[in-house]
């Protein structure tokens, strides 16, 4: 959201405005768009943070701050004339029905399927080599039920937790993981008043140069038209 702000106002729109005004639009227009596609990106960053929180992590503000997301971002798509494609669609209609039903999808997005595939690389790349196909397959088997099996991650989990070193006297403010959680409740508190702004502001539709001068070819021959009955 942060580089939103800071992409738009400190280097597009002072760009955009700093060309001659015989080669561009209104600033207001300039203004306006650039508002909306900044509106956009920040709105975008605020949902895509809940849709990627794992399954049996939501609470029941997450849906609703959800809500309130995907009612902007459709306010500004249509705002902005972009195209529904079937991805904007399965976003603004079925994203929310489905972190409902499975109580968050986090973990089946494109980074954990990718994870996965680099993990069966890995394993095929340690037994990729062996002669006897079903031997390398028997192993690639184990290989993949010993990295699923729970006990195995808890055990790996309880070793990590008891390696790291206890100091006595310990800041919590210097904590990564309290570091963490502190910076992420800061980001959904701004999210969250990003999301009462845009519901508050009013927009202007973006309408191309090709639409405006179509628009007014039309009004003109109308108006021939008329014209033209009126003296026949």
């Amino acid at each position: 959201m942060a580089v939103a702000n800071e992409l738009f106002e400190s280097e597009i729109k002072p760009y955009l405005l700093s060309i001659p005004q015989c080669n561009r639009c209104d600033d207001s227009k300039i203004i306006n768009s650039c508002n909306i596609h900044r509106d956009i990106c920040t709105t975008l960053d605020a949902l895509t943070s809940i849709i990627r929180m794992r399954n049996g992590t939501l609470k029941q503000h997450h849906y609703t701050e959800a809500e309130k997301h995907l009612h902007n971002l459709f306010k500004l798509w249509d705002e902005a004339c972009l195209s529904f494609t079937p991805k904007v669609h399965s976003l603004l209609t079925h994203a929310l029905e489905q972190m409902k039903r499975f109580d968050g999808f986090g973990d089946t997005l494109e980074d954990d399927i990718e994870h996965m595939h680099q993990i069966s690389a890995r394993l095929e790349a340690r037994v990729g080599r062996m002669k006897n196909k079903e031997q390398q397959a028997l192993i690639h088997s184990k290989m993949e039920a010993v990295q699923s099996n729970e006990e195995v991650h808890q055990k790996v989990e309880r070793i990590k937790v008891e390696s790291k070193r206890n100091f006595k006297k310990r800041n919590l403010e210097f904590c990564a993981e309290t570091r963490a959680k502190k910076l992420k409740e800061e980001r959904d508190e701004r999210r969250a008043q990003a999301a009462i702004s845009i519901q508050q502001t009013s927009y202007s539709k973006l309408i191309s140069q090709h639409d405006e001068t179509m628009a007014q070819a039309l009004i003109t021959a109308d108006l021939n038209n008329s014209a033209s009955q009126q003296t026949s």
